[in-house]
C-alpha cells in the first residue's frame, strides 16, 4: 500500500474471539485501504482502493481518505473520504466487497470532518456532520445494497457553517457536535492612504531625501477585510437523544 497513512481503527473483538484477535484497518490518502490481522501485529489480510467504488459506482466523490471505522459487530467497515458526498460501506467478510453506500452526506471540502457510529437494537447507525451546518442520521446501514438515503437530519449549528467534530456517548442516548472552519482573509490595499503618502513623498522629495526612505506605517500599511460572509460558528454543543 503506497501514500501516506491518514487514519487507523481497530476492529472490535468479537464475543467469541481471544482479546487481540480483530483486524487494524488503514487509510491513506492515495484511497487506499489495507487491513492487518492481530491488530496490526499480524500480516497484511487485504488492499485495495476505493477510487473505482466512490467515482464510478457510487458517484459520491473524494479525495483521499480521511476516516476509517467499524461497526459494533465488527463485520462492516465504512470509509470516509474528504470532498465526499457520502460513507462507503463494506463487509469485511467478503474482502473489498462494497455493501452500499450512504448518500446525502455534505462534506466537499479539504477539512477533516469526523463520523461516528452506534449499535441501536443490535443495527448499526451512522451519524455525520455537514457544511451546511446539519447533521445526518443513518439506521440500518448495511442491511440492504445500493445508496441509502439519510433516515433523520436537523440543524445543529448556524446554516453554512462546518459541523467538523461528532462524537456519540457510548450510552448512545448523548451527541457532541463541534463547528468551526478556517476563514480565509484578504489583503485589500488602502488606496486612500496610498494616495496621500505618495503626495507626502512627492512635496518632501526636494527637502529632504531622508525622509523619503523612512516612510511611517500608516503610509505603507494594508487594510485586511474578509472576503467570505459565512457565518461564524466556533461552539461545541451537547444534544439529548430521545
Amino acid at each position: 500500500m503506497r501514500g501516506i497513512v491518514s487514519c487507523l481503527s481497530l476492529q472490535p473483538d468479537a464475543p467469541d474471539s481471544p482479546v487481540g484477535n480483530g483486524m487494524l484497518a488503514a487509510g491513506t490518502w492515495t484511497r487506499w485501504v489495507s487491513l492487518y490481522d492481530a491488530e496490526g501485529l499480524g500480516g497484511t489480510v487485504a488492499n485495495w482502493s476505493i477510487a473505482g467504488a466512490a467515482d464510478d459506482e457510487a458517484q459520491i466523490g473524494g479525495a483521499g481518505v480521511s476516516q476509517v471505522l467499524w461497526s459494533a459487530c465488527g463485520r462492516y467497515l465504512f470509509v470516509v473520504e474528504r470532498k465526499s458526498r457520502g460513507v462507503l460501506v463494506y463487509d469485511v467478510r467478503v474482502t473489498g466487497r462494497l455493501v452500499g453506500w450512504l448518500e446525502g452526506r455534505e462534506a466537499e471540502t479539504n477539512q477533516r470532518m469526523s463520523v461516528d457510529t452506534a449499535s441501536i437494537g443490535g443495527k448499526s447507525e451512522v451519524w455525520a456532520g455537514g457544511t451546511d451546518g446539519r447533521v445526518r442520521v443513518w439506521r440500518d446501514v448495511g442491511s440492504k445494497e445500493g445508496g441509502a438515503k439519510p433516515d433523520m437530519d436537523w440543524l445543529a449549528h448556524e446554516e453554512g457553517t462546518t459541523v467538523g467534530g461528532l462524537a456519540l456517548h457510548s450510552c448512545g442516548s448523548v451527541v457532541a457536535t463541534a463547528s468551526g472552519m478556517r476563514q480565509e482573509k484578504a489583503s485589500v490595499p488602502d488606496t486612500e492612504s496610498d494616495s496621500e503618502g505618495e503626495s507626502e513623498d512627492e512635496s518632501s522629495d526636494d527637502s529632504d531625501d531622508s525622509n523619503e526612505a523612512s516612510g511611517t506605517p500608516s503610509e505603507t500599511s494594508a487594510t485586511c477585510s474578509s472576503q467570505d460572509e459565512s457565518p461564524e460558528d466556533n461552539t461545541i454543543k451537547l444534544w439529548s437523544i430521545l
